[in-house]
């Protein structure tokens, strides 16, 4: 990557709980003092703040990973390297923005200290510590471009299996899967799982055509490539089997690296407007 550049992606924070407020129970869960530890490191947040502009009102911070460490040093005095101990020292901070009303979130991933999937975990994993992991299920899903999971299923020569775990949207929906939504928030659900499959090393399996063509199996993986969960096929390509999920073909975009996050904020503004047209 240039330089002085950063490419942010995009998720969706689900939030599986009950609250009167969603922006103070975004808040309660980005507060700081709360932290994990996993494998020698600890995850927090850090300098959460808030903004709005045109598109609504956001919540800006880092989740950062840090440790205790040493540092070599000198002893000029005695001629000799020596090592002191340092505590808390960040080892990466991966920016976020994230939008109050729909929990749309874009977030730059930092090479491989932070991840987009360790992101996506230890938010998650921190936001529920915070609420004293009580009645609460957060996960960050990936938005995607769309359709791209189509032309993979096209290149099966054989189709095995389709599998769907989905969550009721919030606050708005598509009429690409909007029968599917209300379908689930009408009995109440949280979630959504379906499962379509045939014996394993079946020469027939399941139609392709009825796959890419039948509204409501397409809503479903357009649903889970706007965020709203995952969806996943099973088949064999050139006497391979394999398995193709959403959240594989990531939305980003790359913006110039500055240190005011309003500005950042308006580099991300097309992608995000982008996004929300897809619910208009």
């Amino acid at each position: 990557m240039t330089t002085g550049r950063k490419k942010f992606y995009f998720g969706r924070l689900n939030i599986i709980a009950s609250y009167e407020d969603k922006r103070n129970y975004i808040l309660h869960g980005l507060r700081p003092g709360v932290s994990i530890d996993d494998r020698g490191n600890s995850w927090s947040f850090a300098e959460i703040s808030e903004l709005s502009n045109e598109l609504g009102n956001f919540i800006h911070g880092y989740l950062v990973k840090f440790s205790d460490s040493f540092e070599e040093i000198i002893r000029p005095e005695q001629g000799q390297f020596d090592e002191t101990p340092v505590e808390d020292r960040v080892e990466a901070k991966a920016q976020y923005f994230l939008h109050v009303k729909s929990g749309l979130i874009a977030y730059h991933p930092v090479g491989n200290q932070i991840a987009q999937k360790t992101f996506q975990d230890k938010f998650c994993n921190v936001f529920e510590k915070a609420h004293d992991d009580l009645f609460v299920d957060a996960e960050i899903q990936t938005i995607e471009e769309r359709y791209e999971i189509f032309d993979k299923i096209r290149d099966f020569q054989v189709v095995e299996k389709i599998t769907f775990k989905l969550h009721p949207s919030n606050p708005n929906n598509t009429p690409l899967w909007s029968d599917i939504d209300n379908d689930i928030k009408s009995i109440g659900a949280t979630s959504y799982t379906e499962e379509y499959s045939v014996k394993p090393g079946s020469t027939k399996g399941l139609s392709k055509d009825r796959i890419l063509e039948d509204p409501k199996i397409k809503g479903k993986f357009i649903m889970a490539e706007d965020g709203y969960g995952e969806g996943q096929a099973t088949g064999t390509t050139q006497g391979e089997r394999k398995t193709i999920t959403t959240g594989n073909n990531p939305t980003t975009v790359i913006v110039l690296e500055r240190e005011e996050k309003s500005d950042v904020l308006e580099s991300l503004k097309g992608t995000l407007i982008k996004i929300f047209d897809r619910f208009r």
